[in-house]
């Protein structure tokens, strides 16, 4: 199944992929003004690719959701996060631009084995990255400026791995 080129719906999701969807991607959208830009929940060797994801409350948010691969994507301007991962959310690699968002990156509740690599992070409100709950992370060559707070690994979050980060002005 193949989602691109602005094909949306008119709800409270701009783009939904829910019900154990294996194999989904989603590329060339421009989601902007929903409660949540991109939704997913079970979603399973998916790609989320080359989207910008503006003007939402929440910019992207995976439920449960493993072995994705997120890249390219321009994530600014929600109100309250850009990209939240919750549930189980293990094994996806995530590479985006994440800009004037209140949070940028945040994951919770038991997600292990993501690589967030070469993100750019930058002039978010409050986290550039967040982590909680979370172990086996790996945080790696991203550039992560003026957020109030650049990287804040939480309770629960062992054995994160943090390598060749910039973070400045945070």
């Amino acid at each position: 199944f193949d989602m691109f080129d602005n094909q949306t719906v008119q709800t409270s999701l701009g783009i939904a992929v829910n019900s154990s969807w294996n194999n989904v991607t989603i590329k060339n959208c421009n989601v902007s003004d929903y409660e949540y830009g991109i939704y997913t929940k079970d979603l399973n060797h998916g790609q989320i690719l080359n989207n910008t994801i503006e003007n939402n409350t929440v910019g992207l948010e995976l439920l449960n959701d493993s072995f994705n691969l997120i890249e390219f994507n321009t994530i600014m301007l929600n109100a309250d996060t850009g990209f939240i991962g919750t549930g189980i959310v293990n094994d996806n690699i995530i590479l985006n631009h994440f800009e004037l968002n209140n949070h940028s990156i945040q994951i919770q509740n038991n997600s292990q084995n993501n690589a967030f690599l070469g993100n750019n992070i930058t002039n978010n409100t409050y986290y550039g990255l967040n982590i909680v709950n979370s172990t086996n992370n790996s945080i790696i060559e991203n550039v992560v400026r003026n957020n109030a707070v650049g990287f804040s690994i939480n309770t629960g979050s062992s054995t994160t791995e943090l390598v060749g980060n910039i973070a400045e002005g945070n």
